[in-house]
């Protein structure tokens, strides 16, 4: 029924044992790439770096009980995170309901336009949790599918932490912290976000990514960060303002009683 299946698990650093490896992807934005590392260890596990501080460990295996296995082997020395993801790479097509089944554990998940994609030779549906994936093109085209939804939730975990930060630098009054955030938000920009970040040639990819996109909401959250960052950076700098002007009437109030006080003395 399954040809593959790859587990993905969030991780908070990559063990220092583990060696780079070359990326036959090339279907995203060379600057982005550029942001995206392979990485192997000897047990054969898999890692993928997003933009220097998102990191999941993957481990494939015909079968669920395998890559469990693997991951209970290395359980000593990867520091997991709550989210984990599965892709399964059906060996044929399935109905709705097996689908569901494989997705979620119920028959709750109903395809629709949102959260299935399919074409002549690939179908592929979307959850929160993973992914169902029926390709004639093989492995290769099947962890395009992997790495494009990691990529949308590498984007919204980037998201959520920087949403932290804001709230965290607004709790301490530190303008000095949202100028930082301000400009590692542009700097992350600049080089790593992108509406589409596949290259515009790759017409089937651009396609499976604004479905990804818009069912994970990823530029909805991207942009809830900017305008937290720089609505709470005009509170911030609003308040400081106040504070100055209300230091320069205690201040002009000083001066005024002190001079009153010089002027009687001077009449005596």
């Amino acid at each position: 029924m399954y040809k593959q299946l790859i587990k993905a698990k969030l991780i908070k650093s990559l063990p220092a044992s583990v060696k780079a490896v070359s990326s036959t992807h090339k279907l995203l934005h060379a600057s982005l790439l550029a942001g995206v590392c392979f990485y192997e260890d000897d047990a054969g596990l898999e890692y993928i770096q997003f933009f220097d501080s998102v990191f999941f460990v993957l481990s494939r295996g015909a079968d669920a009980q395998a890559v469990e296995s693997k991951f209970r082997t290395q359980a000593n020395r990867l520091q997991s995170l709550s989210k984990e993801f599965c892709f399964y790479q059906a060996s044929g097509d399935q109905d709705e309901e097996v689908i569901s089944q494989t997705l979620r554990g119920s028959k709750s998940l109903k395809l629709h336009d949102g959260n299935c994609f399919a074409s002549e030779d690939v179908k592929a549906v979307f959850a929160e949790k993973g992914a169902w994936v029926y390709s004639k093109k093989g492995n290769k085209h099947f962890d395009r599918f992997v790495l494009l939804y990691l990529l949308a939730q590498s984007y919204n975990l980037h998201s959520e932490r920087q949403l932290e930060k804001v709230a965290n630098a607004y709790d301490s009054k530190q303008l000095s912290k949202m100028r930082d955030l301000k400009e590692s938000a542009l700097a992350f920009d600049v080089k790593y976000y992108f509406s589409n970040p596949v290259l515009s040639d790759r017409h089937q990819g651009r396609q499976i990514w604004c479905l990804l996109a818009g069912l994970f909401e990823v530029a909805q959250l991207h942009d809830e960060v900017k305008s937290q960052i720089q609505d709470l950076s005009d509170a911030i700098t609003s308040q400081l303002q106040t504070l100055q002007e209300q230091r320069y009437k205690r201040w002009e109030s000083a001066f005024w009683v002190f001079g009153a006080l010089v002027g009687l003395i001077a009449l005596f």
